[in-house]
């Protein structure tokens, strides 16, 4: 995907010092993340969720929606989500004060989708958004990997698959 149309000093602007979750654990598998070491993390940006704007309020602009650990990572935003913003980026994680923030002083990024590409986005329960009050639960590449990790003992990843087959579409390699 081309980067052309990402203004990368908006982006930087609208995630550094962002606060994330203090333990520092990848989003995905749980795993540690490097205590001073770069991190990759998908951002987002909402340009048109309106299954997720009903639920809860979305911010402005980018933010981080969810830390990779190396075993995690990806070079490519793909499946990509249709009405967001997707970006995957390498940052540092700054503490201060016991809260953990994005550094996005030497950001960079790997790669970048655009809110006009990308399968629609999964029927999403208004449980399960309202409960987690996570816009990123509708985005296919956490949808995905979130699949890839499932052993079965998750609710969530059971009302994922159930959003999933209620699915306008469904991109290629994802099975419910």
């Amino acid at each position: 995907m081309s980067e052309d149309s990402l203004d990368l000093a908006t982006l930087r602007s609208d995630i550094h010092g962002e606060p994330v979750v203090p333990e520092r654990i990848c989003d995905y598998c749980g795993a540690s993340l490097p205590d001073d070491g770069p991190v990759q993390y998908d951002i987002i940006r909402i340009t048109d969720m309106p299954n997720v704007e009903e639920f809860f309020p979305i911010p402005d602009g980018w933010f981080p929606d969810a830390a990779r650990c190396r075993d995690c990572e990806r070079d490519a935003v793909t499946p990509a989500t249709d009405g967001m913003d997707e970006a995957l980026v390498t940052v540092h994680l700054a503490e201060g004060s016991d809260i953990v923030s994005v550094d996005a002083s030497s950001l960079t990024i790997a790669d970048y989708a655009p809110a006009d590409v990308g399968y629609y986005p999964p029927k999403m329960f208004p449980d399960l958004i309202a409960r987690y009050q996570d816009a990123g639960l509708v985005r296919w590449i956490r949808i995905e990997r979130l699949f890839e990790m499932d052993d079965g003992s998750s609710d969530v990843i059971a009302k994922l698959r159930t959003a999933v087959t209620l699915s306008k579409e469904v991109p290629p390699g994802i099975e419910p």
